[in-house]
């Protein structure tokens, strides 16, 4: 396990966010593409994610995972402590049909 450079991490936190804002975002295969991109560079990285985005990283799961933003994700399956279990967390939105496909 490693630490991203702080631009590359910066990146992955700005793909969170947009994620979290726009939540059709990922619609597009240019966005997927690029969330794609820092998955990998992120994959490995123990940077820890800052304790604000948690709650971001809850919502974007509920609403891509199950479809329904009312609907509390099973914040035990992934531990979102990170930027490595956020890059896996990614992955299965980017997966499911309703996420980025």
């Amino acid at each position: 396990m490693a630490h991203a450079q702080g631009h590359i991490r910066d990146e992955f936190y700005e793909i969170i966010d947009k994620i979290h804002s726009d939540d059709k975002w990922l619609n597009s295969k240019k966005n997927q593409e690029q969330t794609r991109r820092y998955i990998g560079l992120m994959w490995n990285c123990t940077d820890i994610i800052p304790s604000i985005m948690h709650d971001d990283l809850a919502d974007i799961a509920s609403l891509l995972l199950t479809g329904d933003p009312a609907i509390n994700y099973d914040r035990g399956k992934y531990k979102i402590g990170n930027c490595a279990q956020v890059a896996r967390l990614l992955r299965e939105i980017l997966e499911d049909p309703r996420g980025g496909k």
